[in-house]
């Protein structure tokens, strides 16, 4: 996650607070959708127990932590750069 979010900073050129707005808008989406999908986590994995929701929604939630923590230590530190 936090080399796909580096690439993605750098691909785009993105710097200082666009590289935060940037992480937010990438795990955003994700995080709306998978809301319904650890609620009716029965329905949509089937095959899974529902006793393994709580910890996919923890892997879920940690994944975007880490986008979110990655734009925000890339943008502090570009700033510092700068200075």
């Amino acid at each position: 996650m936090v080399f796909l979010s580096l690439f993605t900073f750098q691909k785009f050129n993105l710097s200082g607070f666009e590289k935060t707005a940037a992480g937010i808008l990438l795990v955003l989406p994700g995080m709306i959708i998978d809301t319904f999908a650890i609620q009716f986590f029965e329905a949509i994995f089937p095959n899974m127990p529902s006793s393994r929701a709580a910890s996919f929604g923890s892997w879920l939630m940690w994944a975007y932590t880490i986008v979110i923590l990655t734009a925000l230590i890339s943008s502090i530190q570009q700033k510092q750069v700068k200075h």
